[in-house]
């Protein structure tokens, strides 16, 4: 399945106009995609979950987070505070949360 995020996109999101890194922009939008997904409890290309197409909240939502692992690369910070998730990453995707009981 192709990323719903391209590193193009990713790329101007971060302001970013060298590909060194389109490889590990990738594997960052993979990675943000499959939370997303997980949460959501639907593939962002499923015509069925999403007819008009992946919701731009749920786009934004990738971009935020794999940015976050772009320019966080480490698992954990020394010398800084510790930061939640990208602010507003949570009110983006809560709305399309699936609810299994």
């Amino acid at each position: 399945m192709p990323a719903v995020v391209a590193v193009e996109n990713l790329k101007k999101h971060l302001r970013i106009t060298f590909d060194t890194d389109d490889e590990i922009l990738a594997d960052a939008i993979a990675v943000a995609e499959e939370i997303v997904e997980s949460y959501v409890g639907a593939a962002l290309d499923d015509e069925e979950a999403f007819p008009g197409g992946c919701p731009a909240r749920l786009l934004e939502a990738v971009r935020q987070l794999a940015a976050h692992y772009y320019v966080n690369p480490e698992p954990v910070l020394i010398g800084v505070n510790a930061q939640p998730l990208p602010m507003g990453f949570m009110e983006l995707i809560g709305p399309h949360r699936a609810w299994a009981f």
